[in-house]
């Protein structure tokens, strides 16, 4: 198999669990591909969504901001 699509279209082949799975998997990649896009129209990265997503699940009442280092 040459490229990436080959390989897909051969798992496909396989039995339909597996086309199920790889479609599952491209669905997903697209979603996570628009919310990845998302956050750098925003000016953030995954880490600092990440590091707010965390700080913002312990309960604290303080509003936190993150400066990103440009």
């Amino acid at each position: 198999m040459r490229t990436w699509d080959d390989y897909k279209n051969y798992v496909r082949s396989v039995s339909p669990e597996s086309r199920d799975e790889i479609e599952k998997c491209e669905e997903l990649s697209h979603i996570l591909t628009s919310a990845l896009q998302g956050l750098h129209n925003c000016g953030l990265t995954i880490f600092s969504a990440g590091k707010t997503a965390l700080y913002n699940t312990r309960g604290k009442k303080k509003k936190h901001t993150i400066k990103e280092s440009k």
